[in-house]
């Protein structure tokens, strides 16, 4: 296995929050490990965060205004992960903030140039707040500061690594079938198409402020159970992936306005979660789930099944980077006995 290090600084936040919160939504991130996956713990009515203790910093993006912090919650077993966003800018939210219902306090002037403290009123001051509980050492892992490392995962390396660390994943997802059985999210669902090989529901990751088109975000996650991710894609599977591309751009553009070819439709490779699922983002957006090498566009993936060969995605070598506290690095380093420092 071939992998270079560095110090990861960015922020994934494509799937922090999915339709779990990757899921952190991702992104991913309302897989629970432990527990009912229907039991509420009383979050639902959590009001405020005065019974939050321990609390700490696990990373923050600078340019993004998210912040990840770990924290235990009075009365409760285990930790908790919860993520703080500033979402966008809205045309009205603008107007409101440049008037005299916001306190201005001022900075410096230098020539031309102004600055000043703003302090607006409370629906303009808006965090956008996930809470993940119980969170799971390796959700912890996830959304912590650490190395990162870019792996060269051979169809060797898949089948002897990655296959076994797949099949422990997917026993953990529960919330997806929650979604797809109509016992959770109902109210969320934007489109879908109910056939069993190839339907999906198209919902809003969560994340997204369904207000500001420029930062459109939704997933698509299809009916059909047993594909995990990439790997598992054939040409069996193309009505499939041409429905959810043709389909879910139409959806979107019927429900915001927003053309075909402004929205992304892509695939991720690792995904935070495996059951198979496709992002549709708006091209304005500067997510970074959407990099090269962890995100493959849906026109790609259908054109190399169907030109290429039906085993594309079994038989070539897949890159992608990895931190060095994610349990597949672990598993790929004492299967390789991989050095994480390695050029």
């Amino acid at each position: 296995m071939e992998t270079t290090s560095g110090k990861s600084e960015s922020t994934d936040t494509s799937e922090m929050l999915g339709p779990n919160p990757k899921a952190a939504r991702v992104e991913n991130e309302r897989e629970k490990e432990h527990g009912d996956e229907n039991e509420d713990l009383g979050l639902s009515s959590l009001s405020g965060f005065g019974g939050f203790t321990d609390v700490e910093m696990l990373r923050c993006d600078v340019q993004k205004k998210v912040a990840f912090i770990q924290a235990k919650m009075s009365g409760r077993t285990g930790d908790a992960v919860v993520i703080l966003e500033k979402p966008a800018f809205t045309d009205g939210g603008v107007k409101r903030l440049l008037s005299s219902s916001t306190e201005w306090k001022f900075r410096m002037r230098n020539d031309i140039y102004r600055q000043y403290d703003g302090y607006p009123q409370r629906d303009d001051n808006l965090v956008q707040t996930t809470v993940i509980y119980p969170a799971s050492d390796e959700l912890l892992a996830k959304f912590g500061s650490d190395e990162t490392n870019l792996v060269a995962e051979s169809p060797h390396l898949y089948q002897t690594v990655t296959r076994r660390f797949i099949e422990q994943k997917a026993q953990s997802l529960q919330w997806v079938y929650n979604i797809l059985d109509h016992k959770a999210e109902v109210e969320r669902i934007v489109f879908e198409d109910p056939h069993p090989e190839t339907g999906f529901i198209l919902l809003p990751d969560l994340k997204w402020d369904q207000k500001t088109t420029d930062n459109l975000y939704l997933l698509g996650i299809c009916h059909l159970r047993g594909i995990t991710c990439l790997r598992d894609l054939t040409d069996q599977h193309l009505p499939l992936l041409k429905n959810m591309l043709k389909k879910g751009r139409a959806a979107i553009g019927d429900r915001y306005h927003v053309l075909p070819r402004q929205v992304k439709v892509y695939v991720h490779y690792q995904p935070s979660y495996y059951h198979f699922h496709v992002h549709y983002v708006h091209i304005k957006l500067d997510d970074k789930g959407g990099v090269v090498g962890r995100a493959h566009l849906l026109e790609d993936v259908i054109d190399n099944i169907d030109r290429i060969s039906s085993s594309y995605y079994q038989v070539r070598t897949l890159v992608y980077s990895l931190r060095n506290k994610e349990q597949l690095w672990k598993m790929m380093e004492e299967a390789e006995g991989v050095n994480t420092t390695s050029d």
